[in-house]
């Protein structure tokens, strides 16, 4: 049986004019070097939706939900 963990990833990258795409690539491989250790195995990137309700004050001036998208890295590992 397998047992997985989440832990998020960068979300909203913004590189310089300067930089390349490989110092956003640098952020995710660095989570991914820092958790993947102790038997646990990267396993895939997964786009996780979550809405948040406004407030029950806020509805009533009309502030609507929101909707983020958050980047999981998940990690197996094997008992």
């Amino acid at each position: 049986m397998a047992n997985y963990k989440c832990v998020p990833g960068p979300v909203g990258l913004r590189i310089s004019a300067k930089d390349s795409y490989d110092r956003a690539v640098r952020s995710y491989a660095d989570i991914i070097k820092k958790e993947a250790v102790g038997g646990w195995d990267f396993f895939m990137i997964h786009e996780i939706p979550v809405i948040q309700d406004a407030g029950c004050i806020a509805s009533l001036f009309g502030k609507k939900s929101e909707q983020f998208i958050f980047n999981m890295l998940i990690f197996r590992k094997e008992d």
